[in-house]
């Protein structure tokens, strides 16, 4: 099984995956979906302040979807693999004025404290998932399907 992003409220479809599905053509069978509701959270290492922080580090969708927090703290943007990899890469090396934007639940994963939580622009941030299967599958009668 697989799960792939495919589209956002704010910053609408995924092109990229919409590709690889087209590439992989009966290969893959889509058996499911989940939209996500999209909250992220600024995290740096222990007792670091907010005033301590000159640089967010993330993937690009989640600083396009915080910018306006961003600019309100003037902090320089650093675009990142993943928001989770973003803290892993901030614990591992200690960094102190740097802060990701990220799940909350990497806090706890990576030893880092949230500094502030629900800092996305806007709160009707959902994602729309698509679950995925190299085998198709047959829901059982009387389950609501596509």
């Amino acid at each position: 099984f697989g799960c792939i992003p495919i589209e956002n409220t704010l910053g609408g479809s995924i092109h990229a995956n919409y590709d690889l599905l087209s590439r992989h053509h009966g290969s893959v069978h889509i058996i499911g979906e989940h939209s996500f509701r999209v909250r992220h959270a600024l995290l740096a290492g222990k007792g670091v302040q907010k005033g301590a922080i000159k640089r967010v580090m993330s993937h690009p969708q989640a600083l396009a979807q915080c910018d306006g927090f961003i600019r309100a703290h003037n902090w320089e943007k650093s675009p990142a693999y993943d928001t989770a990899g973003s803290a892993k890469i901030i614990a591992e090396q200690g960094l102190r004025d740097v802060a990701a934007i990220c799940s909350s639940t990497a806090a706890e994963r990576f030893g880092l404290a949230v500094v502030e939580a629900g800092i996305e622009d806007d709160a009707n941030n959902f994602t729309r998932f698509l679950l995925l299967s190299r085998h198709p599958v047959q829901p059982a009668s009387g389950v609501p399907c596509k």
